[in-house]
């Protein structure tokens, strides 16, 4: 989002050699993330305050709020419909994609990293639970142009770091999903993703 903004703030991120396999090794200064996660965080270097952020989508709220003029405008809508349709798409996102996308890039493509086994039962469970919910987004990205209604939103984007590993991850569920597979062919091919696509800066 600092790329997609052009934003005078700091984004770091920890390597994955920081991170211990329960992530209490996660960052360097565990006071910057207090769940001993492996988290984005940003920092306000010139705010007097020393203002900081974790986790990526409300860093991504904060950035869209603080440069409303940078970027693709509207992606945090401000109206007050357009805004709850915008939470209730980010709600789906959080619940019905990362929640198992993300469960699936890590068997698939971070356990073995750790020394940890591959489990195909887990991954096959996984896979056909968001192949399921990606019915769901296919039929809603059938009827409207984007999850939020016909106008881009962070609720979009939100997908795209995690999707984007799916082919690594050994499936092309996406492509099996005409909606989707164009939608999400058009958030990854955004100049600001292309940037940052292969990794930020890490703090380790």
């Amino acid at each position: 989002m600092i790329e997609h903004f052009t934003s005078p703030t700091s984004l770091e991120a920890p390597s994955l050699e920081a991170a211990s396999k329960d992530g209490s090794q996660a960052l360097r200064q565990p006071d910057l993330c207090p769940h001993k996660c492996v988290a984005v965080v940003l920092y306000e270097k010139q705010d007097d305050d020393g203002f900081i952020l974790y986790e990526s989508r409300p860093i991504s709220q904060y950035i869209a709020a603080k440069c409303p003029d940078q970027g693709t405008k509207g992606v945090l809508p401000t109206e007050l419909k357009a805004a709850v349709l915008f939470q209730q798409a980010s709600s789906v996102e959080i619940s019905n994609f990362d929640d198992h996308a993300s469960k699936l890039v890590f068997d698939k493509i971070f356990k073995p990293h750790f020394g940890l086994a591959f489990d195909q039962a887990t991954y096959d469970r996984l896979l056909a639970t968001l192949t399921a919910k990606l019915d769901a987004y296919d039929d809603i990205l059938g009827k409207q142009k984007y999850l939020a209604g016909d106008e881009l939103t962070l609720a979009d984007l939100y997908h795209v770091p995690q999707g984007c590993m799916f082919l690594v991850a050994g499936t092309n569920v996406l492509e099996t999903k005409p909606n989707v597979h164009r939608r999400f062919t058009e958030f990854s091919s955004r100049p600001s993703w292309l940037a940052v696509k292969h990794g930020i800066k890490g703090v380790a």
